[in-house]
Parts: C-alpha cells; structure tokens; sequence
C-alpha cells in the first residue's frame, strides 16, 4: 500500500481488506479478481472493512487493436477493398514542355 495522498485515497498493489470509496487498486496479477487483468486499474465505488470483488470497477480499460480493425471490417470494408485495390506500389510520373490547360496561367 502507498502511503496516503493528501490524506483522503490510498493506493493499493495488493489486494486490499478494508478501503475506502474512490481508492485506487493497481492489480498485481490476473488472478486476483475476476474483473480485471495484470496491470489494470481499478476504482473503489464503496468503502468497505472486508473485501468484496463487487465493490471495484475499471477505472482506465485499455484497447487493443482489434477493436480498431474489427471497426474497419465492419464499417469500411468496401472502401478499404477499393482503396487498396489502387495502391500497386508504383509511383507515375508524367512530363510535358506545354502547359496542360494554358487557361490555368495566371
């Protein structure tokens, strides 16, 4: 446990016994509640003297990067297609002594 922040939250690294609402809890492994995952961040959302899984929500949920690309499948699946139908990898350049549209100049 860290010591005290301006004397109101504590920050715990283990699994805590007694806590207080808004109480931080860094998990220490995946295994220690059914909620969360190693590294993950939770929240007290009631003070308590005994533990109780109940009492403790995410309070930062990270993503991977299938949520992303799960997103783009679904959503832009026929734009993706068409867009990486374009894209050969060749590069085109094209050069002429004339102006193309002489109504351009300025």
């Amino acid at each position: 446990m860290f010591d005290m922040i301006d004397g109101k939250k504590t920050i715990y690294t283990s699994k805590p016994s007694k806590y207080s609402k808004d109480d931080l809890w860094i998990l220490e492994s995946s295994l220690v509640h059914g909620k969360g995952s190693k590294g993950q961040i939770l929240t007290a959302t009631t003070s308590s003297n005994t533990y109780n899984a109940n009492h403790w929500d995410k309070l930062i949920c990270y993503t991977d990067d299938s949520t992303i690309e799960n997103f783009i499948d679904s959503i832009y699946n026929e734009d993706k297609i068409y867009i990486l139908d374009q894209i050969d990898g060749k590069v085109e350049s094209h050069y002429q002594i004339t102006m193309p549209y002489p109504e351009y100049i300025n």
